[in-house]
């Protein structure tokens, strides 16, 4: 099973409060058939190993979106502050925010979106 999966069968409870059993179920199975889970090789071990090491920075549990995003070379799309600003810092990863991310498809240039988000979290 892959993370995603292993996160929402992880917080299942919590969302059979909101729908119903046939409900998650179906949802479920329809997003396993819609869903392209990306699985690592030995190769991208020392990639995990990073991905891990960074993201102990602000959430270890983090670390799989991380590693996914640095073995696709993209950005991480997230409203979380503290990823965002760690990687506005380091320049080890890319991180949007919604208002980020909407900008970028509407083709503003990554350094511009990039300038825009060191102002917005430079004081935060």
């Amino acid at each position: 099973m892959h993370y995603a999966f292993e996160e929402i069968e992880k917080h299942k409870d919590g969302l059979l409060n909101k729908v119903s059993k046939p409900a998650f179920e179906l949802a479920l199975t329809k997003a396993k058939l819609k869903i392209k889970t990306i699985g690592f090789s030995v190769d991208d071990k020392r990639l995990i190993q990073s991905a891990k090491q960074i993201a102990a920075e602000f959430d270890v549990d983090d670390y799989p979106f991380l590693a996914l995003a640095l073995k696709l070379d993209v950005p991480i799309w997230t409203n979380d502050k503290e990823i965002i600003k760690y990687g506005l810092k380091t320049g080890k990863y890319l991180a949007l925010d919604t208002e980020a991310l909407e900008n970028l498809l509407r083709e503003k240039s990554i350094e511009l979106i990039k300038d825009d988000l060191e102002k917005k979290y430079a004081g935060v």
